[in-house]
């Protein structure tokens, strides 16, 4: 529990979201890093308020609900910028800060943290070896025919996934260094 508002009762939550920077993936897979903002709705009807962190594409990140009983509930819609790039093929999981401030029903006061840890994924890459076997006869000017010679074929492709799959987070961006 964030609080026990003690005989007094629950008078007023008041929440603040951290600093945090949410990935919007686009339609064909590129990462987008944009802002969140946090609003607080409430109370309800049951006294719970809630904060609801948003971005310039995303509805809804992230949303938190404090009770009044001090009980809360946190949900992630998005995946969201991890603080520090780490090892390659390593996860790391970063602290994100709410803070929480309750008022009793005399008017007293405390506050306190919470720190919700959202682990980011990483992308996964993989060795291909491509197949169809491309062969020069299949160039201008090229013998076709000869020992151990193949069907002639100047281009393949991959399906998507053989090379990488980059996660929630989508496609940063691809590097590409030839043999």
């Amino acid at each position: 529990s964030l609080f026990t508002a003690g005989a007094d009762g629950t008078g007023a939550i008041a929440l603040a979201g951290p600093v945090m920077t949410a990935i919007h993936v686009d339609g064909d897979g590129v990462a987008h890093q944009e802002a969140v903002t946090w609003t607080q709705t409430g109370p309800a009807a049951d006294g719970s308020v809630t904060l609801t962190g948003s971005s310039a594409s995303i509805a809804s990140v992230g949303v938190l609900v404090v009770h009044a009983d001090g009980s809360y509930d946190y949900s992630q819609f998005a995946p969201v910028v991890s603080g520090t790039a780490g090892t390659p093929g390593a996860e790391e999981t970063d602290g994100f800060v709410f803070s929480v401030s309750v008022t009793d029903g005399d008017g007293d006061s405390d506050s306190s943290d919470l720190t919700i840890r959202i682990n980011d994924d990483t992308p996964v890459s993989a060795d291909v070896t491509a197949s169809p076997v491309l062969d020069d006869d299949a160039q201008a000017g090229g013998n076709s025919g000869g020992a151990g010679d193949v069907a002639d074929a100047a281009t393949l492709s991959g399906a998507a996934g053989s090379l990488f799959t980059a996660g929630a987070d989508g496609t940063g961006a691809i590097a590409l260094a030839g043999p």
